[in-house]
């Protein structure tokens, strides 16, 4: 699309739109949600102690939160299983684990960035010596 009719993705979540989309988004960029889908993304369903175990450094307040988001936006499904003591188990829904197709697709441009970094950088580096 070009133009100025192209649908923007990013522009909603800086405030100037309140869809539910725009919401998942932003609550998507946030340092612990992306990581926790990235775990389940990679381990399918984990307890809440094994998830906590993956996550280094994050509090059981910011644990919880960002579960309860996920759960809130049909991202991340909460099983309780009836066992002795009582287990709740985490896994990513239909619409969670399609996730992965756009962090593969972040993936693969974080590393097409990172040879294009290092190419102009060399270039730099190259020019200084001369």
């Amino acid at each position: 699309m070009s133009n100025g009719n192209r649908e923007y993705v990013f522009k909603p979540a800086l405030g100037e739109g309140d869809s539910r989309a725009s919401v998942a988004i932003e609550f998507l960029s946030r340092k612990w949600t992306r990581t926790i889908i990235e775990i389940l993304l990679d381990q399918e369903s984990l307890r809440y102690n094994e998830l906590k175990d993956e996550l280094d450094g994050i509090s059981d307040k910011a644990l919880s939160n960002a579960l309860e988001g996920l759960e809130d936006m049909y991202l991340v499904h909460r099983e309780v299983v009836n066992d002795r003591p009582v287990k709740v188990q985490y896994s990513l829904t239909e619409v969670g684990d399609s996730l992965g197709t756009i962090i593969d697709d972040f993936l693969e441009w974080k590393y097409e960035y990172i040879q294009y970094v290092e190419h102009i950088e060399e270039g730099a580096n190259n020019s200084e010596l001369q």
